[in-house]
């Protein structure tokens, strides 16, 4: 049985097992503001995306639903980078919720990205119970 069944088998119905991928990538102001995008898995189970400057961002809005204040006191979060580099990356190992992953630039021009995994385990972070690759946060900044 795989991470997943074995989890909803065993009282984790309440994760979204199929969780979709979702980015956040932040626009620059013409002006030379900050551009950044971020993502994050707060531990009431909903997921937030920002991104400066009404940037491009998509996804799904819960981790685990019905969402119940405090749930991610039972689960521990990872990101796992795959591509690029992520500006800041506050659960590069297993972690507390909440957690996020952001890419950011403060000026000049340009555009990057940082292409991830999120993986959620159980509240000891050793069995892996969702894992979703795909996500992507970044910017566009031009001055």
């Amino acid at each position: 049985m795989s991470g997943v069944a074995a989890a909803l088998c065993s009282g984790f119905a309440g994760l979204v097992a199929a969780l979709s991928a979702g980015s956040a990538v932040g626009d620059g102001l013409a002006t030379g503001g900050p551009a950044q995008g971020q993502i994050t898995f707060n531990a009431d189970g909903t997921i937030t995306y920002f991104t400066t400057s009404s940037g491009a961002k998509s996804g799904p809005t819960n981790w685990y639903n019905p969402t119940v204040a405090s749930i991610g006191a039972n689960y521990r979060v990872r990101f796992v980078v795959t591509a690029g580099t992520a500006t800041s990356n506050g659960a590069s190992t297993v972690s507390a919720f909440p957690a996020s992953i952001s890419k950011d630039v403060a000026s000049g021009s340009g555009a990057a990205n940082c292409t991830f995994t999120v993986e959620i385990y159980d509240s000891t972070g050793t069995t892996l119970l969702v894992s979703s690759p795909g996500w992507t946060v970044g910017y566009v900044h031009t001055v």
